[in-house]
């Protein structure tokens, strides 16, 4: 097998964790909230609930990934994680109680926790030193693919057959979006197969890195960044620190929305557009993450985020002035750019205010309050529906809090810069 196939495998294992952790489970979860809440007569803040309750203990879950892939290892964790999605999928699909549709969803976020965003980011960190950013965006970009892709699927079966055979071929995708991970020589190191990371030289044939466990790997590389650290770096700024968490906090909550855009079509009785909505804004999902790390390399992080959050105020306003079908799903198209800022954009953001030192410090708490963000977001969107009759509330807080991580962005890498 070629070295490079190594790779290509690696990056396909990636794509298809988070593909299932975000694009399946997060992405692709709205279609499930209308046609639950009117089957078992409950509102659909109740009904998202459920992904709020996912992404609560998914996000909980990811602080402790480290720890499992130390003590129990990639592929066993790679295999419980298999069996925990597909099962709690499956018994989702014969649930009569709204209260073990957020028990079966808590078991499915806790196990998804060991292989989702944290994880797939060791990986990519450690596998590849060059074109980092290109895997990462690529990577991270595929759960939009996926969730866009799987979205009319679910919904016309949900359509034909009703939400829980919906369920049971979503265990099934599952299922096979998790082989590459299970199959594939896919490790958190390159060394415990005797590579090293892409960008440099292939160690000699059967040998293995000294430092190629989880821990020892991670401390040597913590050692070596220490010791070529510039003194500055060790220092974590409290302000740019709570900035970064705020910013995360408001770019993450206005990813919620998007689950609604089928209860949005619903609104404004054009219901047919709803997953076309959604598909569109998830398309965007993955085009923008590869946009926006281009644009970051050309234009900068600062011009790059004040770009995107244009594009996401424009969407904002056509989803709140218009009813007509076709301006819905471009409104919709523009929102999409959303999911590239509390990603990649966080993720970069960190990067640059405290370096590649402090990195692996401050993102796991970065993650913890992304993934939060987005869980309250999404079922106060529905709470606030349920309450107003409408989504326009909800749409202008989103546009309010876009704002905030505009403002937020450009006062933190200004401050850097000043610094």
């Amino acid at each position: 097998m070629s070295r490079k196939a190594n790779y290509v495998m690696v990056m396909v294992a990636c794509c298809g964790m988070v593909g299932i952790t975000l694009g399946m489970c997060v992405n692709s979860a709205g279609v499930f909230f209308t046609p639950i809440a009117d089957e078992m007569g409950i509102g659909r803040g109740d009904a998202a609930m459920t992904l709020t309750i996912y992404n609560i203990v998914l996000a909980v879950a990811g602080l402790f990934t480290p720890w499992m892939l130390q003590h129990i290892g990639f592929k066993r964790c790679a295999l419980l994680t298999t069996i925990a999605q597909v099962a709690t999928t499956v018994l989702l699909a014969s649930c009569n109680s709204i209260y073990l549709m957020y028990l079966l969803h808590a078991l499915r976020g806790l196990f998804s926790g060991l292989l989702s965003t944290i994880t797939v980011t060791m990986i990519i960190n450690h596998w590849f030193r060059k074109k980092t950013a290109l895997v990462t965006s690529i990577v991270l970009g595929s759960s939009g693919l996926i969730g866009a892709l799987s979205s009319p699927l679910i919904t016309s079966v949900i359509n034909a057959a009703g939400w829980r055979t919906a369920y049971l071929v979503t265990a099934g995708m599952i299922l096979v979006m998790d082989l590459p991970s299970l199959l594939f020589p896919v490790s958190i190191h390159p060394e415990d197969i005797g590579l090293t990371a892409y960008g440099d030289e292939l160690l000699p044939a059967g040998k293995v890195s000294p430092g190629s466990s989880v821990a020892g790997a991670a401390s040597n590389a913590q050692s070596k960044q220490a010791a070529s650290a510039p003194a500055g770096q060790e220092k974590i700024s409290v302000p740019l620190y709570i900035m970064v968490l705020v910013y995360g906090f408001a770019v993450s909550y206005v990813t919620a929305f998007p689950q609604h855009f089928p209860g949005l079509a619903a609104e404004r009785g054009v219901a047919a557009a709803g997953a076309f909505m959604l598909s569109a804004g998830l398309i965007l999902n993955t085009s923008g993450k590869l946009i926006l790390g281009v644009l970051i390399e050309w234009l900068g992080m600062r011009k790059s985020v004040t770009l995107y959050a244009l594009m996401i105020l424009v969407g904002i306003a056509a989803l709140l002035m218009s009813g007509n079908m076709f301006v819905l799903i471009l409104g919709a198209a523009c929102y999409g750019f959303c999911y590239s800022l509390p990603t990649l954009g966080s993720a970069t953001m960190t990067r640059e205010l405290f370096g590649e030192n402090n990195y692996s410090k401050v993102y796991p708490k970065v993650a913890l309050v992304l993934t939060a963000s987005n869980a309250i977001g999404t079922s106060l969107t529905g709470y606030m529906y349920d309450a107003a009759g409408s989504y326009r509330s909800s749409l202008l807080l989103m546009a309010a809090m876009e704002i905030t991580g505009l403002v937020l962005c450009q006062l933190a890498l200004g401050r850097k810069s000043a610094a």
